[in-house]
Formats: C-alpha cells, structure tokens, sequence
C-alpha cells in the first residue's frame, strides 16, 4: 500500500488525549485499508466475470457477484457521505478531515481506476434488456442501478478525474 505516513495530532495545550488521537487515527486508517483490500478484491472479481461474459455467448457458469457488487457500492456511498450538518463544529471537523484522508487513501490505490473499468465493462452492454440476454434475468434487472451506484460513488467523493 506503499509507505505509511503517521501524524500525531498535537493540542495546543498537550491534553493527555494525544496518544487517544494518534490511535484514533491509525484504526480509521487500518478499517480505510481492509474496506479498500475487500473491495479491489469484489471488482476485480466482478471485472473478470463481465470479461468472460463478454467472450462467450450466454453462459451460465459466468458468477457475477451482483448482489454483492450492489450492497458493496451502496456501502461505499455511504462510507463517503458528507458528515450531517448538525453536528457540532469540532466533530464536524473531525469528521471531515477522516472523510478527506479516506478519499485520499482510496485515490492512491487505484480505486477511482478500477470503479471506471467497472463503468467501461458495464457499457459494453447497451441497455439492461442487452445485459440480461448475456448475463440473466437478475443481473439485467441491477445493471442500471449499479451503474448509477458507481457514478454516485464517484460523485459522492468527488474524486472524478
């Protein structure tokens, strides 16, 4: 994942919460980590599927892990929302800047590449109707949401290139 960078988080008076800050810091670290590790994981399952579908002709032994890819997005969506505005200023803060170092985390590991490559693979197929002659009923049935889940995801973050 490349060379970790740690900060300790000092207040301006050296509260004897400092030590609590820096763990803080590294446990949202290490849980950004484990949902990127899963999650390269799931795509990069889900992008070999839609290559082998895209090589044969309606194939049933194709496992497109679709339910999972939808919950995963839906997940990620949530993962990268905004922090609720009534909360108070220094959690809101707080908040933001976990928020900013995961989408910078997400970011330097390919992520944004790989949510594209999901978006290229599932516009091979013209509309739902398209999807479901090559993959089934159910996968053409959750072609477009997940399609909008991977562009809201990319909005939700902001990170489009």
């Amino acid at each position: 994942m490349g060379a970790v960078q740690r900060k300790a988080i000092m207040h301006h008076e050296g509260h004897m919460d400092d030590g609590l800050t820096l763990s803080r810091s590294q446990h949202e670290e290490s849980r950004t980590a484990r949902v990127i590790r899963s999650t390269v994981f799931l795509f990069n399952r889900f992008i070999r599927g839609l290559d082998a579908l895209s090589k044969k002709a309606k194939s049933s032994s194709v496992d497109l892990p679709i339910e999972s890819v939808s919950l995963s997005l839906q997940d990620l969506i949530g993962y990268f929302h905004l922090p609720d505005e009534h909360l108070e200023h220094e959690e809101k803060q707080n908040r933001l800047r976990a928020l900013k170092n995961r989408q910078n985390l997400f970011q330097e590991e390919g992520m944004i590449n790989l949510v594209l490559e999901c978006i290229d693979r599932l516009h091979v197929y013209s509309s739902a109707a398209h999807f479901a002659d090559v993959a089934g009923k159910e996968a053409g049935e959750t072609w477009k949401s997940i399609l909008n889940s991977l562009y809201e995801l990319l909005d939700t973050k902001d990170l489009c290139p």
